[in-house]
């Protein structure tokens, strides 16, 4: 028997829950509450839940942003990390243009009349130490002079520079005719810089002009006294003079030989005579251990 003054559609079972039907929105949430109770037959008492509204909903929305971390820019990189000719997410310095020119190149570093005759031999580009877009080179070349020395922007950022372990080459030159021979100026270069390695040592004709160098390793001559350049096999006595430089190189290479020039880790010092071209098939030996990113 049904109450009159029950809740309307109520279940009358016992401790049973029921709902009563609403059309209202979706935005309700069914929550339990006390209901008027009665006595029933047997005493019986009932509950049931109805339906209250949901607090407002607050919708916020937020306008997107650009995550620019996410944009690769090529050769745009503001500090070394020890990995280089890698695409790099970092954005270019403000106030600097991006030079495609500059990105994973080779230079000869230092602006002199020297380094200018340099480049022109070795069809290299010339740049001063201080360009922040150096970062991206892939060898450089610098140049050392027995009459004048080193270019002093070279000597003063040479410990940042080598942070970055760009393969670099050290070349020799004005020896002929300065007041230290290609020897004397590589001990020099190693207290202006750092130590250097030499593979190769000069040879002189009668008169004391550099005519010629032995490679250190395989002990073959090449000859630039004439026009046509030449390679002949060194005679004992080359080799007895050299044997204390050969086995002092061939220390140096030990760990891991030329590699280490390619991962930056030693430096080659190389003579060079532009009057007959000595030296510059040598040095582009070692630019041609480098790989070309282009490639």
């Amino acid at each position: 028997m049904e109450s009159n003054t029950a809740p309307h559609l109520l279940i009358p079972t016992l401790e049973a829950r029921a709902t009563a039907p609403s059309k209202r929105s979706n935005r309700t949430k069914k929550v339990t509450a006390n209901t008027p109770t009665k006595n029933f037959p047997l005493e019986k008492k009932y509950r049931a839940e109805v339906v209250e509204p949901k607090p407002p909903i607050t919708e916020i929305q937020f306008a997107e942003t650009l995550r620019l971390t996410r944009n690769l820019v090529i050769g745009s990189i503001i500090l070394a990390t020890g990995s280089r000719k890698e695409r790099c997410n970092i954005i270019p310095i403000v106030g600097l243009s991006m030079m495609s020119s500059l990105i994973n190149a080779r230079f000869v570093l230092g602006i002199s009349p020297e380094s200018v005759k340099i480049s022109s031999a070795l069809d290299l580009p010339t740049a001063e130490i201080d360009n922040p877009l150096l970062i991206t080179a892939e060898v450089v070349v610098v140049v050392a002079s027995a009459k004048t020395g080193i270019d002093p922007k070279v000597t003063a950022a040479w410990s940042t520079f080598r942070e970055l372990y760009i393969p670099t080459i050290v070349v020799v030159i004005d020896f002929e005719s300065g007041d230290a021979d290609f020897e004397d100026m590589s001990a020099i270069v190693g207290k202006m810089l750092e130590p250097v390695l030499t593979p190769y040592l000069v040879l002189h004709s009668d008169d004391g002009f550099p005519n010629g160098v032995i490679n250190l390793e395989d002990q073959i001559i090449t000859d630039y006294s004439s026009d046509e350049v030449s390679q002949l096999p060194s005679d004992s006595e080359h080799r007895e003079l050299i044997l204390e430089f050969k086995e002092e190189l061939a220390n140096s290479l030990i760990e891991g030989g030329w590699e280490q020039f390619v991962q930056g880790l030693v430096i080659p010092a190389i003579p060079i005579v532009l009057q007959n071209n000595l030296g510059v098939s040598e040095v582009k030996r070692f630019l041609d251990m480098v790989p070309a990113s282009s490639q």
